[in-house]
């Protein structure tokens, strides 16, 4: 189990290479409102990722209910990635 700033930052990370932006820059409350590029194409892309990093596979609920940072982070945290 890892720390909620450890998790944002390699979730953070995650965003940056799906975005191709090194500066990009999230916090829990970041969403699809907030990022520009994150549509429903990235979101297929994002959770992809964050399954691979964390070594997990969201069920189809899940998915559809991870509208924000905060979303995946709850959503790691009831699969006991995050403290």
């Amino acid at each position: 189990m890892i720390q909620r700033d450890a998790a944002l930052q390699r979730i953070e990370r995650i965003f940056r290479d799906q975005f191709l932006d090194d500066s990009l820059s999230i916090d829990e409350s970041s969403s699809p409102e907030s990022i520009e590029a994150w549509d429903s194409m990235a979101q297929v892309g994002l959770l992809a990722a964050v399954e691979s990093e964390f070594g997990i596979q969201f069920s189809a609920d899940e998915m559809g209910s991870i509208a924000s940072v905060a979303d995946l982070i709850a959503t790691l945290r009831r699969h006991g990635f995050v403290d």
